[in-house]
């Protein structure tokens, strides 16, 4: 009996949840409108007397298919959609208590990809939060920044929160304009929660549909729609609110320090917002063309409103950047980025972007210990940047803290769970942890999503040279251009034969590429060869070692190279080498 009355509850409740009852109440009221009309309309026409009761007979019969109608789809903010359904425990009460024989419906995420690591629905966090793109919902081509807009700084807000784990924006972008289901997009990206949001502007106003997803279930949640005069004051207002109610319902409670670090309105200047936007979104593309177009969008954008701090922000991360995917000259761009950032921290100290952007400057200025420190800052201020977690686990291997670049690895992939660079980074740290096996799944899951991408192809090629599987290397190493990878594909062929016994061809190998840029590879053919004391020479002229040199020297090849390393003299180099990175006496790992 108890079930029984479990079960009716169930049902009721997912007949209001489904609107159903509003749907019924108002039909009831246009058929008893309709059959008023008809009594008016039969004196003065030469309809039969029987038409009442036909259109009552009709009104009847089609009750139970506007009925079905109403539990099956939903009027969105994009358009006529299916009600999602609930969890099958739920299911099967509710059509226990109304006597519905169960039918098998296609599971549309049969057939589906999802990431390799991806949990089952069932097992995600409620508090990992993914925010989809917004949708610009009209036609005016201005709601597109505003939407993008709302959307980065409803992120950022939340990202601050400890409580969430906020997957990144540039994993949620790929998710634009649909065409996967929300529990297929959940598994994929380890989110027990989705976000979705409409932006439309009409003149001077804004409105945002939003709603939020258990994405275990597949349940809304709620949704809202809110109407605005568009204006910063509003906006940010209104991203406040949105983070609020987010957190509360997911029950994230915010510390102290959290709730004194809510955004204040950066800037009055609704044009130097739409610009700032536009930079967010050039800057995302990664391409020489993107961020270049991302500067000139900031500096607009500072032109209008020179106390702006997000715009001071991304453009100096956008400045140090172009300086390491080498889209600009590091002796221009460098100091570009610092002034930016230096400018953005004299605003706001605690704006995590600009101490993110003074890590990695430090780091391009091998000021290793200094630029932990500030991507540590940035985490703190911001635990769910992925991109800073990335670039501290980065830092950690260029100065031989394996251990502690695994921790800050894994939380990058976390929080970007489809980037290739986030993987890859991860793969090195694996492959620093002494387990090969995962530093090469990891480079193929990151090579799965990107198969162009480089950095991934060489750190997969790394791991293949130390599970003693070169053949596969160099098929992983002949696409591969880069000019930081210089000689090692070929040093990987030399120092397998060295295995093999062939000294010829190692010790003419050493030959050829001593007293140059390439000098680093002959020490390697040289320690393979057992000449310990010529090695340890050449790589002391090698120094200061370039951040691939340091890696092969740290991790790679462990059994070739292990004579090198266990002579007494390697301590000294690494000391050097630290040194040469900015390492402190002090350096955490």
């Amino acid at each position: 009996m108890a079930d029984l009355v479990k079960s009716i509850g169930s049902l009721l409740t997912e007949l209001g949840r489904r609107k159903v009852y509003r749907v019924a109440v108002t039909y009831i009221v246009i058929v008893a409108g309709g059959l008023e009309l008809v009594d008016l309309v039969i004196p003065s026409s030469r309809l039969p007397e029987w038409s009442n009761a036909l259109f009552l007979a009709f009104a009847i019969f089609a009750f139970p298919l506007v009925m079905y109608l109403a539990w099956t789809f939903d009027v969105t903010a994009k358009g006529l959609q299916r009600t999602p359904g609930q969890s099958a425990t739920e299911e099967t009460a509710v059509e226990a208590a109304a006597g519905v024989a169960t039918i098998d419906e296609p599971d549309p995420s049969v057939g589906s990809t999802p990431a390799p690591d991806a949990e089952p629905a069932s097992a995600l966090d409620e508090r990992a939060v993914a925010v989809l793109p917004f949708e610009n919902l009209g036609n005016a081509e201005d709601a597109g920044p505003f939407a993008a807009g709302l959307h980065h700084d409803l992120l950022t807000e939340l990202s601050k929160i400890s409580a969430l784990t906020v997957i990144s924006r540039t994993s949620v972008m790929g998710y634009r304009g649909g065409g996967k289901t929300i529990p297929q997009i959940a598994r994929e990206l380890g989110a027990g929660t989705v976000i979705e949001g409409g932006v439309q502007t009409v003149g001077d106003r804004v409105r945002l549909n939003i709603q939020l997803i258990d994405a275990r279930k597949d349940v809304h949640i709620w949704a809202e729609r809110y109407d605005r005069e568009l204006t910063t004051e509003n906006i940010f207002d209104l991203q406040s609110e949105l983070s609020s109610r987010i957190a509360a319902t997911l029950h994230a409670k915010l510390t102290s320090e959290e709730e004194g670090r809510r955004t204040a309105q950066p800037t009055g200047d609704i044009e130097a917002y739409r610009l700032h936007a536009l930079g967010r979104d050039a800057f995302a593309e990664r391409s020489e063309e993107g961020m270049a177009l991302a500067v000139e969008y900031f500096e607009s954008a500072i032109e209008r409103d020179p106390d702006f701090t997000q715009a001071w922000g991304g453009l100096a991360l956008t400045h140090v950047l172009r300086a390491d995917y080498m889209f600009a000259d590091p002796v221009t761009a460098l100091p570009r980025g610092e002034e930016a950032a230096l400018r953005a921290l004299t605003l706001d100290p605690e704006l995590s972007e600009a101490h993110a952007a003074m890590g990695c400057l430090y780091s391009a200025r091998r000021e290793g210990s200094r630029a932990l420190r500030s991507h540590a800052r940035a985490i703190e201020l911001q635990p769910s940047y992925g991109q800073a977690h990335g670039w501290l686990c980065w830092v950690h291997l260029l100065l031989g803290h394996p251990e502690v670049a695994l921790d800050a690895g894994r939380r990058a992939v976390q929080l970007q769970p489809v980037e290739p660079e986030a993987r890859a980074n991860l793969s090195l740290a694996y492959l620093g942890c002494g387990d090969s096996e995962t530093a090469w799944a990891e480079a193929q899951r990151a090579l799965e999503a990107h198969s162009d991408f480089d950095y991934a192809r060489w750190a997969g090629a790394l791991a293949l040279s130390t599970l003693d599987r070169s053949i596969e290397a160099d098929t992983q190493f002949q696409p591969l251009s880069e000019p930081w990878a210089r000689s090692w594909p070929e040093a990987i062929k030399v120092l397998a034969r060295a295995a093999a016994g062939d000294e010829a061809a190692v010790h003419q190998f050493a030959v050829a590429r001593n007293g140059g840029d390439e000098s680093f590879f002959a020490a390697l053919a040289l320690a393979a060869l057992g000449e310990l004391g010529q090695a340890f020479d050449t790589l002391r002229r090698a120094s200061p070692l370039s951040w691939s040199e340091t890696l092969y020297l740290r991790y790679a090849l462990p059994e070739v190279l292990a004579p090198l390393r266990d002579d007494p003299r390697y301590l000294e180099l690494i000391q050097e080498v630290d040194r040469s990175w900015g390492k402190e006496p002090d350096s955490p790992g």
